[in-house]
């Protein structure tokens, strides 16, 4: 724990708050906690130390976002055939 107040000694409380968000948001983005991630980022986004940083951390977000819901919904395509399918079969016979 000293490491870390170490790293913030020579930083404002504004810096310290910064990077406080972008770590937050970094763990919630490693347990696949989107919506939290990006929730973070943008917190740190309106503070504008590193509006680069935070702009690519926001657009990693909301890749894996998109990738997400498009897997959801390949699995939702997948299950109602599969249904239709099953339903088919039993009123055929």
């Amino acid at each position: 724990m000293s490491h870390h107040h170490e790293d913030n000694e020579n930083l404002s409380p504004q810096e310290i708050k910064f990077n406080d968000c972008i770590r937050r948001g970094n763990d919630f983005l490693n347990i696949e906690q989107y919506l939290s991630a990006k929730e973070c980022y943008q917190e740190a986004l309106e503070m504008h130390f590193n509006d680069k940083l935070v702009n690519e951390k926001i657009q990693a977000v909301s890749k894996k976002q998109s990738y997400e819901k498009k897997t959801i919904l390949k699995i939702l395509v997948a299950a109602v055939l599969i249904i239709a399918a099953v339903w088919l079969y039993n009123t055929q016979f």
